[in-house]
């Protein structure tokens, strides 16, 4: 079986890393973050249909109010966003390198975003009035705060009625507390691994998030920024909006890496059709399939980026500031992959079965596992044509300059005429059995004298096309000298003179 890339460029890699990276998690409230559920709050609480405005416009200057008590309380600013042009997570770093990397809230950010809300209705059919749901914009505010646990995090949450919450946190920063925790050194450039001083127990410190821990964490937080939740006596439920997972090569240095990536990411683009993506995401493609899929080619701000897409998921390769190979699966429907889990029927029998994975955040490992498969699947495919860099390499060797002893050796030019006539005398058959000498080359090169000639094979055995015969003044062309030469003259002959006409 053929070897992959953590195979064939082991010496090259310092080490791997599969860990979770961006996490996206929706809090909604089960009784009134849908239209049907708010309606029948408010007839509940005797609250007029059309008094919702009102009622919700009360909820929200309430909750201003809290918001601009807790700042000053807790002596952070409120930074109002007014432009998606501006980066929330530039002005978080900025504090960040004033105050520190300590555990705390480090600011509040304010920005007008869109929402989910309702509007009263009158059916004039039924005579019944009711709550409609529409799109609309509100005010949000981001709590952006540093975890013990989690890292940096931050906290998005509306500031109208139902209230939704979004929450923030990076399956990189986890693991790095918990390298901090372990007394294990390391080294980040942004969400990124470039050194771990032990891979392996890092690995095993990654494989897992503490959910139960997690859930704990969601609910103080959510408590501690949003307490209008209580108006409507009920918990929030977490839910997966969004989940990635990344699996990370760092090579040792920046050249390893660039000698193989831009060979795979031209044939990736070329190469991976939507069954094939489908195959990395352990699905089968069908005919019925009616979403967005395909390849898109990206230049980043860290790399290049090939993404593979298929619906609502995709698997992406890119290079991470020229050092680390990142694969990384992001899912924006974890319901798409199937888990082994109990699953409830109707008649109130339970099976263990492979079943849609549920958005639940107590499933999140699991659905890692899934991606972690999704990543290798993908390597494992890379594999069988990153070998191009190899033939690179080659053929770097013969045409860039050589020093040996003091002296320089120049390469070789397959499109100048003279080295053409010269590579074209050494390789005829003749010379295949009994090898050639100073005097065979210096017979059809008529202009060249005796010390020419051994200079010009000194060159070419330095260059790896030629070899000498122990003892004797008999040189042969190598194998990989053959190879070189009879595919740079084949291309030359066959596809480049007859595509210039």
């Amino acid at each position: 079986m053929k070897n992959n890339i953590l195979d064939n460029y082991k010496k090259e890699i310092a080490g791997t890393i599969s860990v979770n990276d961006r996490i996206i998690i929706r809090g909604s409230l089960p009784g009134v973050s849908y239209a049907g559920g708010m309606t029948c709050y408010l007839y509940s609480n005797r609250i007029m249909i059309f008094d919702y405005k009102k009622f919700a416009s009360g909820l929200r200057d309430d909750y201003n109010d809290y918001v601009m008590n807790f700042s000053e309380t807790n002596k952070v600013s409120i930074i109002p966003v007014n432009s998606y042009k501006i980066s929330k997570e530039d002005k978080v770093k900025e504090i960040i390198e004033k105050r520190g990397n300590h555990p705390g809230l480090i600011c509040i950010i304010s920005a007008v975003e869109g929402c989910s809300t309702f509007y009263s209705w009158r059916n004039k059919e039924t005579h019944k009035s009711y709550l409609r749901h529409r799109p609309g914009r509100c005010k949000h505010y981001y709590f952006y705060f540093i975890d013990e646990y989690l890292g940096l995090c931050y906290m998005r949450i509306a500031t109208y009625a139902p209230f939704g919450v979004q929450f923030y946190c990076n399956g990189h920063n986890i693991l790095a507390g918990k390298l901090d925790r372990a007394g294990i050194k390391y080294h980040m450039l942004d969400n990124c691994f470039d050194y771990i001083e032990n891979y392996e127990k890092a690995q095993s410190l990654g494989n897992s998030i503490d959910t139960s821990l997690l859930k704990e964490l969601l609910d103080y937080y959510a408590e501690t920024y949003c307490p209008v939740h209580k108006t409507f006596s009920s918990h929030l439920n977490w839910s997966i909006m969004q989940l990635e997972y990344s699996t990370d090569i760092i090579f040792s240095n920046l050249k390893d890496l660039a000698t193989i990536y831009g060979d795979i990411t031209r044939t990736a683009i070329h190469t991976v059709k939507v069954d094939r993506i489908a195959t990395f995401l352990g699905k089968r493609f069908t005919a019925a399939f009616n979403e967005e899929a395909g390849s898109k080619y990206k230049v980043l701000l860290e790399g290049t980026c090939v993404k593979h897409i298929l619906g609502k998921n995709s698997i992406k390769i890119y290079d991470k500031y020229g050092q680390v190979l990142r694969i990384e699966t992001t899912s924006n429907d974890v319901s798409k992959f199937f888990i082994y889990r109990q699953v409830h029927h109707r008649d109130g029998t339970v099976e263990m079965k492979y079943a849609s994975s549920p958005k639940n955040i107590f499933f999140i490992n699991d659905i890692s596992n899934k991606m972690l498969a999704t990543n290798k699947r993908y390597i494992e495919f890379i594999s069988a044509f990153e070998e191009h860099s190899i033939e690179r390499k080659k053929l770097d060797k013969v045409t860039e300059k050589v020093m040996t002893n003091d002296r320089s050796y120049r390469g070789l030019n397959f499109f100048n005429r003279e080295d053409e006539e010269l590579l074209k005398t050494i390789m005829p058959g003749e010379f295949n059995i009994n090898g050639f000498k100073n005097k065979d080359i210096r017979s059809k090169l008529k202009n060249k004298n005796t010390g020419q000639i051994s200079r010009i094979i000194k060159n070419l055995r330095v260059h790896g096309i030629l070899k000498k015969v122990a003892k004797k003044y008999k040189y042969y062309v190598t194998e990989n000298g053959k190879d070189i030469l009879l595919t740079t003259f084949r291309m030359k002959e066959l596809y480049l003179i007859p595509n210039l006409n």
